[in-house]
């Protein structure tokens, strides 16, 4: 009898509508992403859309789910996590019927990319979709949903989980070594990875005949940090797992507590504190190109 009511309950299911299956997440790391964590959907304050939308479905704890067509369309979040420290950010992966199979998730931080995260809209099943660990200096996180292939684009939700600097440096490390930075002298914009991004925190410039540059800009394009020592009239910034000390007004500069000297000195500049970009080229032990008015680091 056992075994009759077995084989009626595997018949039974094997004829259940696939609908569910876009409500089931993945429960990979289910204890960092489900016992902590804020979640942001569509109704949250600072989520814009671009294009025409429409609701379609519901997806994680019933949020709704909403879609686009329409070529250009984005759905971005512009958001205050409430804490400058470290995250991981999950995406909520939508599947709807004729999804896109390569929308692109762009993360932005600071101002600056953070780069970007594919995400199959198509087929499986809805899930958490891992998108990195970041840290928002400055207090905002941007994260933007866009086409890749064509098909519906859909937003439903992302996840911010606070986590550790070492996890943070970890991410990094791995993400970032070969990043490419060109800024040209006294332009209001530089080019990350290819991509244009304003210099809101203080242009490339000429200083005693060297090429000085913004430190925090650098330093979190590369998946760094910068800090200020106000009594030392000191920054630190930590990459790569290294840290690297420049003081201002001094030629002395430190890579890991150990001292070298250099020709000339980082500054405050227009309230923003540059650094000689040769020099921290070769603190972390990278290359710097020279072409007309132009300065590559990479």
């Amino acid at each position: 009898m056992k075994k009759k009511i077995a084989i009626l309950v595997v018949f039974i299911i094997s004829f259940l509508p696939n609908v569910f299956a876009a409500d089931i997440p993945d429960i990979s790391n289910a204890d960092i992403i489900y016992d902590d964590g804020e979640i942001f959907d569509t109704t949250t304050t600072g989520y814009t859309e671009t294009g025409n939308w429409t609701t379609e479905g519901r997806g994680f704890e019933n949020r709704a789910v909403r879609v686009s067509q329409e070529a250009g369309a984005q759905a971005k979040w512009n958001i205050s996590p409430g804490e400058r420290t470290y995250y991981e950010v999950y995406i909520w992966n939508s599947i709807v019927e004729g999804g896109d199979e390569s929308a692109v998730v762009d993360i932005y931080a600071t101002g600056t990319s953070q780069g970007s995260v594919e995400v199959n809209m198509a087929e499986g099943s809805a899930c958490w979709k891992y998108a990195g660990i970041y840290y928002p200096s400055d207090g905002y996180i941007m994260i933007t949903i866009r086409h890749g292939t064509g098909g519906k684009l859909a937003a439903c939700a992302f996840r911010m989980v606070k986590t550790t600097q070492e996890k943070f440096y970890e991410f990094r490390d791995s993400n970032t070594e070969d990043m490419e930075i060109v800024f040209e002298i006294g332009a209001d914009t530089a080019l990350v990875n290819g991509k244009t991004m304003p210099l809101t925190m203080g242009r490339a410039a000429i200083e005693n005949n060297r090429t000085i540059v913004p430190v925090r800009f650098v330093a979190e394009s590369f998946g760094g940090s910068a800090d200020w020592n106000e009594s030392e009239k000191k920054v630190s910034i930590k990459v790569f797992g290294k840290t690297v000390d420049f003081y201002i007004g001094s030629t002395v500069y430190r890579i890991d507590g150990v001292e070298h000297q250099m020709d000339t000195a980082a500054v405050i500049k227009d309230n923003r504190t540059y650094i000689p970009i040769r020099f921290f080229a070769e603190a972390l032990e990278k290359t710097v190109e020279y072409k007309d008015n132009t300065v590559t680091i990479k």
